[in-house]
């Protein structure tokens, strides 16, 4: 796909110039035409001791973020290939049948545990549903 725009930062190596080895691209995601014009935004960096820059991450058309793939599976506004940390937690949305919620990290509760039937966390495992208990 065609590139509309793109940022490059250079840097002076041992012995020159290089160019190109950061750079922030925007580019049509299909070939355009009167009624349509999707278009993506790629954010592209080099590792330490490499020399091949990579994309690391995509804004699509579509607005879904992509961390280190270029593949939207269409489903998740948020995708990442590879792990993940979140330091103070995940909000979450209205789930279908149920509601907002805080998932908090932190450290693991070494107090006896009272665990209620009424109140869990449902998972869908490849469309297995999966009740995990909240402990209190």
């Amino acid at each position: 796909n065609d590139r509309i725009f793109e940022l490059q930062g250079a840097g002076y190596a041992s012995t020159h110039y290089v160019d190109g080895k950061v750079r922030i691209r925007f580019a049509a995601s299909e070939n355009w035409t009167d009624t349509s014009f999707a278009a993506h935004m790629s954010f592209f960096t080099t590792a330490s001791t490499a020399v091949s820059t990579l994309e690391r991450m995509r804004i699509t058309g579509s607005g879904s973020v992509l961390v280190n793939t270029t593949t939207d599976d269409g489903n998740n506004k948020f995708q990442v290939n590879g792990s993940g940390k979140f330091q103070d937690g995940i909000t979450t949305g209205n789930p279908s049948g149920g509601t907002a919620a805080v998932w908090k990290t932190g450290s693991l509760k070494t107090s006896p545990v009272v665990v209620s039937p009424t109140n869990y966390v449902e998972v869908d495992i490849g469309g297995t549903p999966i009740k995990l208990a909240v402990v209190t």
